[in-house]
């Protein structure tokens, strides 16, 4: 066998391309039958993955579909089938995709009976998914908050009267500080007044006190 022959298994499948080259012997007849992907290695005996496209059959949900690894975003589910062409349930949510709402929910999510998972319906449109909302029957049109229950008038209209209170707040506050800003200014000192000119006496006669009576004395006696 290691030297003449090329097909020791006597599988039509040369040994250079058989995955079993050593394996079950004398089902060439009936390759097609047998061998899916044609590696060489009986489906039923020896291949745990028929179809040669990474998934095991034991998980393959088309154990014996299309051949080959499968392009990026051709088996959403990664179950084993091509989407497009063998997946008759591309999410695997149990709802085939003619009734399948939502085709492509999370595999991590549970699905209601149309397909849809809590984090993809909104039953009363009210713009918060299913998941997330407390109040699941909102009337159509009515405000609701991020809770998805509706808000009420009444703390509508306090929102609003809130809003008011610290606008009105914010506008006295300011008036406040621009009076104490001009009475601040008009309490400043203003600039110091000039000196009034001192008039000068006239000396007067025999007032030996004023400087100016002795100088004229002096005047006199010269």
């Amino acid at each position: 066998d290691e030297t003449a022959d090329e097909d020791d298994d006597d599988d039509a499948v040369l040994d250079e391309n058989d995955a079993c080259p050593m394996g079950e012997k004398n089902w060439g007849e009936n390759a097609t039958a047998y061998d899916n992907d044609g590696d060489g290695c009986h489906d039923d005996l020896e291949d745990d993955d028929d179809d040669n496209d990474g998934i095991d059959d034991a998980l393959d949900r088309c154990p014996r579909g299309l051949i080959g690894l499968g392009q990026t975003g051709q088996d959403k589910d990664g179950d084993g089938c091509i989407d497009a062409v063998e997946d008759d349930d591309d999410d695997q949510d149990g709802v085939l995709d003619p009734l399948d709402k939502c085709p492509n929910t999370n595999l991590t999510e549970q699905a209601s009976e149309n397909g849809c998972s809590p984090y993809q319906l909104d039953d009363d449109e009210d713009g918060v998914a299913n998941a997330f909302d407390f109040c699941l029957n909102t009337a159509v049109g009515s405000t609701v908050d991020k809770q998805g229950c509706e808000t009420t008038t009444a703390e509508t209209s306090g929102e609003t009267e809130e809003g008011g209170s610290m606008a009105m707040l914010i506008f006295l506050l300011a008036g406040v500080i621009v009076v104490y800003a001009a009475y601040t200014a008009l309490r400043r000192p203003g600039p110091p007044l000039p000196k009034e000119p001192v008039a000068l006496q006239h000396p007067i006669p025999g007032d030996e006190d004023n400087p100016l009576a002795r100088v004229d004395n002096v005047l006199e006696e010269a």
